[in-house]
């Protein structure tokens, strides 16, 4: 029998049914459902394709941009020139033509400038620190001072030079006398003995690698009478130091070399020596190299410079360079002095901030004569 589906439900219903007997739809008659209703045609479904080009596609952007990540490196470093520094010596690549034609030679003016701007970056460093702990030292002072527990021990004394003798009559004695401290710096002379503001000369000593302040104190008084100078290190025994301008005209001028070690002081053997009680007297002149030992109180000349040993006091110094080693003490000492003082505990500050060095060593470094200031 000849079937024809439902045009509502598609259910298969004879040609000759009127309705169809699931969803009760009217067909019509026979001739008309051959007439107006085509046969209806199913085709098989189509077979799904694996989708190889997406996947191919895909693979190939991950690898050119990985590619793309690792040229780019790459050809950056290619396009750089290679120079490398080994044991402070500039080395060229062997695709690099080194200035002035030499080879492999290293270029000596390049390397000295390289030295010196890695030395004017570490003076900047050391400038920076010390504000830091001038700025950290004044806070401390504004607050209030913190008292010592009753069970806390005593602080350790600072080991000092050895005091000087009773018998100690002369500068001689005081230098023979005298022991420096073996691990601070010491000062054993100057390239040039004397010269003007401007000029380089060089320091000669030991422990000077890791200075930090080289200051010059006219000993011939008046106005400020410290000056610090610009430097930089060539080795641990010697310091290239520009002379500062000290004024018009010509003095001889004390030279300091600080360190974290110490502080060295030239000390000339002709200095003033005041020692022993009644305390002494000063001059009525300005100026002088005073050198206090024993139980001396001793009242300086305004701009003089004052090497004071464990047991003496200075007292009513203005404008004058200090040197005071542990066991000694300064009193009412005004402002515009540079006091350098032993300490357990140095602390580096900027002296623009504030005029008061601690060191844990001050080395006397005697000398024939101290260096000589020309006049511009």
């Amino acid at each position: 029998m000849a079937t024809r589906p439902c045009l509502r439900c598609c259910k298969l219903v004879p040609e000759t049914a009127a309705f169809c007997r699931r969803c009760g739809v009217t067909l019509g008659s026979g001739v008309e459902s051959r007439v107006s209703t085509p046969a209806v045609t199913s085709f098989p479904p189509l077979p799904s394709l694996p989708d190889c080009g997406r996947a191919r596609w895909t693979g190939i952007v991950v690898r050119s941009a990985l590619f793309t990540l690792l040229a780019v490196p790459a050809m950056y470093m290619a396009s750089t020139p290679r120079t490398a520094f080994h044991n402070g010596a500039h080395v060229y690549d062997a695709s690099e033509a080194p200035p002035g034609g030499g080879g492999a030679d290293v270029d000596a003016q390049t390397l000295q400038r390289f030295r010196e701007n890695v030395e004017a970056a570490r003076q900047r460093v050391v400038a920076a620190r010390d504000r830091l702990q001038a700025a950290r030292q004044r806070l401390k002072s504004r607050a209030a001072p913190e008292l010592a527990p009753p069970w806390a021990p005593p602080p350790a004394p600072v080991r000092a030079a050895a005091r000087l003798p009773a018998r100690a009559a002369t500068m001689d004695d005081v230098a023979r006398a005298d022991v420096p401290r073996p691990d601070a710096p010491q000062v054993t002379g100057f390239s040039h003995a004397r010269a003007p503001a401007g000029a380089r000369i060089v320091i000669n000593g030991r422990g000077l690698g890791r200075a930090s302040h080289v200051i010059f104190a006219p000993v011939a008084g008046g106005g400020r009478t410290w000056q610090k100078a610009s430097f930089r290190v060539r080795d641990d025994g010697h310091l290239i130091v520009t002379v500062p301008d000290l004024g018009p005209d010509e003095q001889q001028a004390t030279v300091v070399v600080v360190t974290p070690q110490g502080a060295a002081v030239t000390v000339p053997t002709a200095a003033t020596l005041v020692a022993g009680d009644p305390p002494g007297r000063a001059p009525r002149d300005r100026g002088g190299f005073f050198f206090v030992s024993d139980s001396a109180a001793f009242t300086p000349p305004a701009g003089a410079t004052v090497f004071v040993d464990r047991g003496a006091t200075v007292r009513f110094a203005a404008g004058s360079l200090l040197c005071i080693r542990a066991g000694g003490g300064a009193d009412r000492v005004r402002g515009d002095c540079l006091i350098l003082r032993e300490s357990r505990n140095p602390q580096p500050r900027d002296l623009s901030v504030l005029s008061v060095l601690d060191v844990s060593a001050l080395n006397a470094c005697f000398v024939d004569s101290l260096f000589q200031y020309a006049a511009p």
